[in-house]
């Protein structure tokens, strides 16, 4: 699409329901409000809001893993120790919001939009750092299990639109298309 296109002249861009819907957050958001998975109250949006914006926080480090990957053994490493950090002190965190709320999910009594977030999470640093990440984190595992579960997340996940880990083909794709040199 060219800049002139897009609302903001940015991607993501999701199109729906006769709008044009651009930064991720408030993408989510819509979508989430849109098939109920925002909570019951204003409060529960509120704590699901949150969490959102918490797991956002992980995201830097968790899309910067394939570049340092592919840039040195060194550079990886101590990307890796960053990570790692970063996920212990925030995955605890989300860990005892689990336990607390009774252990099934992190903002009332049923499934949210930041259950799927936290899920998403999760199954990255696992693939990226290894499943000793979440081995004192058993809710959140267990969260992990229950979205991965579901009829339409599995079907994603075994679909040929879900993408693996990324490697030096993912890294030379993307710094192609956004015209950047690592």
């Amino acid at each position: 699409m060219k800049e002139r296109q897009l609302p903001f002249g940015q991607l993501p861009l999701l199109q729906i329901d006769g709008l044009e819907i651009v930064q991720s957050q408030s993408i989510v958001r819509y979508l989430a409000r849109r098939s109920n998975l925002n909570g019951k109250t204003p409060e529960d949006e509120v704590k699901c809001e949150m969490i959102a914006e918490t797991i956002k926080d992980l995201l830097p480090l968790l899309c910067g893993a394939p570049f340092a990957r592919i840039n040195s053994k060194e550079a990886f490493d101590k990307h890796l120790i960053s990570m790692k950090e970063k996920w212990l002190f925030i995955g605890s965190r989300l860990e005892a919001v689990l336990k607390a709320n009774g252990g099934n999910y992190l903002v009332g009594e049923s499934l949210t939009y930041s259950d799927i977030l936290t899920a998403h999470a999760v199954t990255w640093y696992v693939e990226e750092c290894g499943p000793e990440v979440v081995i004192d984190m058993p809710n959140l595992v267990k969260l992990q299990n229950t979205v991965i579960a579901l009829r339409g997340v599995n079907g994603f996940i075994r679909s040929s639109a879900w993408y693996p880990i990324g490697d030096k083909k993912y890294v030379d794709q993307v710094c192609r298309v956004l015209d950047r040199k690592i």
